[in-house]
């Protein structure tokens, strides 16, 4: 659905773990530097309702 191949999602997730900003625990993809990963992905969140949004995301995108 992303027009991307399996190598490459591979890749680019192996580069998110090297950077430190996920890590696949338990069969779990966790997301340990939200703020980090916003920036990398150019996301920008000030058209979102911040209500809708769980809290500890809320209050990473604040940052």
């Amino acid at each position: 659905m992303l027009g991307m191949s399996q190598v490459h999602a591979n890749r680019s997730f192996r580069q998110l773990v090297q950077d430190g900003l996920v890590a696949w625990r338990g069969g779990r993809i966790q997301l340990l530097d939200i703020t980090a990963l916003s920036q990398r992905a150019g996301f920008d969140a000030g058209y979102l309702e911040q209500d809708s949004l769980p809290a500890p995301i809320s209050q990473a995108l604040a940052l």
